[in-house]
């Protein structure tokens, strides 16, 4: 009986984790990286509000589990490809190909290419939750030969984000950490570093373990690197938590506020809308990152 239960076991580990089937090149006016894996999940068209499927392309092997874990899939894949030779395509819901993507490539990176004309040299579909089928693309078949260079063969089964747990209002003890870390970003009557490091980041974060607030001589020297690390949602103010969901020690805060910008006269005000993420550490949760929008009245 044991044995039985084993091999159920492994099967749906096996079915809850497929993996990608891709193989071929990618790359950019004849410069091309071999493709050895790839992660398909469903966001926005680039130039609007769409719904889309967006199919990330890696020339190195990626964490599948730690994908499976991540309750924000496009910045655990950023964090994964960071540094290595990687490409964005970018898919109509049916599985056509828009010509759209974003190539990361030594000596052939574009950060948006766009040519609808070149849809028609794919061959792919979305059915089942799969996207299929290849695509052929020749930069030297094109004008100037500035163009993209594609040989792919997909199989890719889309990714969703499952396992969720509906957080209180008010985001509860995530949305609490949020709170304060934007409150000690944002506070300007007795600015203060060394509460920011505190409410922002974990002892152990490897940003701040050696970090030597000195070398920091006023308040905003310090802020505009921790607006890096952390993105424009740690400069929100007057915010609004609207609602959070949580999977295992991973949360996510629909926001929205307002991004001051206090160094002309009168300050500019963004009003921002979007998503925050945090991740419970150590020290208790804190903010790793943002996906905000400007919002116009």
């Amino acid at each position: 009986m044991r044995k039985i239960t084993t091999i159920l076991a492994v099967l749906l580990l096996a079915v809850g984790t497929a993996q990608a089937a891709v193989s071929g090149k990618i790359g950019r006016k004849g410069v091309t990286v071999d493709v050895v894996d790839a992660v398909l999940y469903e966001g926005k068209d680039y130039f609007g509000d769409d719904p889309a499927l967006i199919l990330r392309l890696s020339a190195a092997k990626l964490d599948h589990a730690a994908i499976d874990e991540a309750i924000d899939l496009e910045g655990e894949v950023d964090r994964q490809v960071d540094g290595s030779p990687n490409a964005t395509l970018e898919f109509r819901m049916d599985g056509s190909w828009s010509g759209g993507g974003g190539f990361y490539i030594p000596n052939a990176s574009c950060g948006w290419c766009m040519d609808g004309a070149l849809s028609e040299m794919a061959k792919t579909k979305f059915e089942k939750d799969l996207l299929s089928g290849t695509i052929k693309v020749s930069s030297a078949t094109l004008k100037d030969g500035d163009g993209p260079d594609i040989d792919l063969t997909l199989s890719v089964p889309i990714y969703r984000v499952t396992g969720l747990t509906d957080l209180p209002k008010g985001g509860g003890e995530p949305g609490r950490s949020y709170l304060a870390c934007t409150a000690a970003m944002t506070e300007q009557a007795k600015p203060d570093k060394a509460a920011v490091i505190s409410a922002c980041f974990a002892k152990d974060d490897a940003w701040v373990v050696n970090l030597n607030l000195d070398y920091y001589q006023t308040f905003a020297d310090l802020a505009v690197p921790v607006r890096y690390e952390l993105g424009r949602g740690s400069l929100l103010e007057d915010v609004k938590i609207l609602s959070g969901r949580m999977k295992g020690k991973r949360a996510e805060l629909e926001v929205e506020g307002k991004i001051v910008d206090r160094s002309s006269e009168p300050p500019s005000v963004e009003r921002q809308r979007g998503k925050v993420f945090l991740a419970l550490t150590g020290d208790g949760w804190r903010l790793r990152s943002a996906r905000l929008e400007q919002v116009f009245d």
